[in-house]
């Protein structure tokens, strides 16, 4: 009875380790880019999603993903230039999804499961100078998307992971535009433009995870 019940109290302490239930990580695939040149793939991971939470129970985990981002430009232009301008741009991205989880090793997982997303972005850009014929142009992008998941995760040790993922989301977006000539207000428009795609993104964004 004892012999017989080694080789299983051996198989066990390899393959398990200590369990937690909450996951924090963020987006190191911009630092690690500086030392492995993917650029040209790297394009394909839109929207980018910066911190990540898990909560985890036994082999389930729900997630959540924040990302986004804010930019204003001003260009004065120059020497007989007319692209004298401001504009701003800013971008909320989220992401909610299921996941179930497989342990490999005592150092390796793989999870799968489906993931929602939703993303917002508003932005606006005016002329400096009515003058230069340039319009006011205002706008809002929605999207929102759906889709399975896949990834591989690998313990660097009890508190530190890192892992990698590819999705095929299925998106929808809905882009709302107004624009108007201050000087010539019979050209003002409105614009409406919907999409709808099926996008892959290969493996290529890095997660630093700290497990608490």
């Amino acid at each position: 009875m004892l012999i017989s019940g080694l080789p299983a109290f051996s198989q066990n302490t390899e393959n398990t380790r200590e369990q937690f239930n909450n996951e924090i990580g963020i987006n190191v695939s911009q630092f690690i880019k500086n030392y492995i040149n993917f650029s040209e793939y790297y394009h394909y991971h839109n929207p980018v999603y910066f911190i990540n939470y898990k909560r985890v129970d036994d082999k389930q985990a729900f997630r959540i993903s924040l990302g986004g981002f804010y930019t204003v430009d001003k260009d004065t232009g120059g020497y007989n230039s007319n692209t004298n301008f401001s504009g701003k741009t800013y971008s909320i991205n989220t992401l909610i999804g299921y996941e179930f989880r497989h342990t490999i090793n005592k150092r390796w997982m793989y999870y799968y499961g489906l993931h929602f997303l939703h993303s917002y972005n508003e932005y606006a850009s005016e002329n400096l100078e009515p003058a230069n014929g340039r319009p006011y142009r205002q706008g809002t992008i929605k999207e929102y998307g759906a889709g399975p998941v896949f990834g591989i995760q690998l313990f660097l040790n009890k508190r530190l992971s890192i892992s990698t993922e590819t999705n095929l989301y299925f998106n929808f977006s809905r882009q709302e535009e107004k624009t108007s000539y201050p000087n010539d207000p019979d050209y003002d428009k409105e614009e409406l433009h919907e999409h709808t795609t099926l996008q892959f993104s290969p493996p290529l964004t890095i997660t630093l995870s700290l497990l608490l």
